[in-house]
């Protein structure tokens, strides 16, 4: 069994085509939770992807705890739907 680095990484380092839990400044009012989403990154768009299909910017991001469920789908981009 392999260890879990559960700090928050770089997003230079995160994976590209799996998903992840990114950190996303932007996202922030009053509860830094509210910054916190899955993300993936989209390679035809080049863009980071968030879990309600929205462009995203993640300063960081750190491993699921847990498997996304299966049947989960990726969502197009609003912009794109």
């Amino acid at each position: 069994m392999s260890s879990v680095d559960w700090r928050w990484l770089p997003i230079e380092t995160a994976p590209r085509g799996d998903y992840f839990l990114g950190f996303c400044p932007d996202l922030i009012r009053d509860n830094p939770k509210a910054g916190m989403c899955v993300c993936w990154y989209e390679e035809e768009l080049g863009w980071w992807i968030g879990e309600q299909g929205l462009r995203m910017h993640p300063t960081h991001w750190m491993p699921l705890p847990n498997k996304v469920p299966k049947g989960y789908r990726k969502q197009l981009p609003v912009a794109l739907a």
